[in-house]
């Protein structure tokens, strides 16, 4: 089903995927995110937004200085504060292309979501994702879904292809001998529902937002559960997976009760949080870097 999607992540380090969640989705996570924004905290030094109210988990909330003021630019953990996103999470393509990618013993990395404002989305400079363990071959994978279109012009991820395959690289000293769009990069335009997979080794970023136009990405990490093993211990290794069993149990409450699931191959181990106690944990867990 993924073979191309296969052969690209490997010899590239990313694949793109058209389509893959349906427009109903996206049209929910659209709603969704712009309630997310607007209710966004002030700035990093605030817990309250624009009209006054508590926002729950304000450092969640990420942002660069843009002429002396705040401008948001990432939310993190988006799973403990949106039953959507977990929704949305569980898909079973979405899952089924991980399972493709790293093989069906795989675990949550982290979860995050890029904001690019229009007319100012702030820049992501080129960058590997992580600096330890350049010693394992799969340091993880970034899954994207795009809610918009993403182009040269809204601040669309660029990367270098087979960079993965080198190793830890000095990118900062690339950025300071060529300025902020690396040689050899190449950018990652993609349509609205369409989804990137790229490996956290892969040299990669993105330019400012210059157009008129929102761009948001949700991202899913992923790892492969033999690549964790090794640093995490097995109750943090347990806690994270359990994020998986918990989203795919309630897509199947929600209105997608009638697809069938994915079936997740660490259920046994690691099954869904049996109390809203053991629910809260599983969620504010952190992620499991490397």
């Amino acid at each position: 089903m993924y073979e191309t999607t296969i052969r690209q992540f490997e010899k590239l380090g990313y694949a793109c995927l058209p389509t893959l969640v349906s427009s109903e989705e996206i049209d929910a996570m659209c709603l969704e995110m712009e309630a997310m924004v607007s209710g966004a905290p002030l700035g990093p030094q605030s817990s309250n937004d624009r009209d006054g109210n508590p926002v729950p988990f304000p450092t969640d909330f990420s942002y660069h200085d843009h002429n002396n003021a705040p401008l948001l630019i990432r939310i993190s953990n988006q799973l403990r504060r949106s039953a959507l996103m977990r929704i949305v999470y569980a898909n079973p393509s979405l899952l089924l292309l991980v399972e493709a990618l790293f093989g069906p013993k795989f675990v949550p990395f982290a979860e995050s979501i890029i904001v690019k404002l229009p007319g100012t989305g702030a820049p992501i400079p080129f960058h590997q994702d992580g600096k330890q363990h350049y010693d394992i071959r799969y340091r993880g994978l970034n899954l994207g879904i795009y809610l918009q279109p993403s182009t040269t012009k809204n601040g669309c991820l660029w990367a270098i292809p087979r960079s993965h395959l080198r190793g830890l690289v000095d990118v900062s000293a690339l950025r300071g001998e060529h300025g902020p769009l690396l040689p050899d990069s190449l950018p990652v335009e993609i349509d609205r529902g369409g989804v990137t997979v790229h490996d956290r080794s892969l040299i990669h970023g993105s330019l400012t937002n210059t157009s008129s136009d929102l761009r948001i990405t949700v991202y899913f990490g992923f790892h492969k559960l033999s690549s964790v093993e090794s640093i995490h211990d097995r109750e943090t290794i347990r806690r994270r997976a359990q994020i998986v069993s918990l989203c795919i149990a309630e897509r199947q409450k929600s209105k997608f009760r009638d697809e069938t699931p994915y079936d997740y191959a660490l259920r046994d181990f690691a099954p869904p949080p049996a109390s809203e106690s053991e629910r809260n944990e599983v969620l504010g867990q952190g992620a499991i870097a490397i």
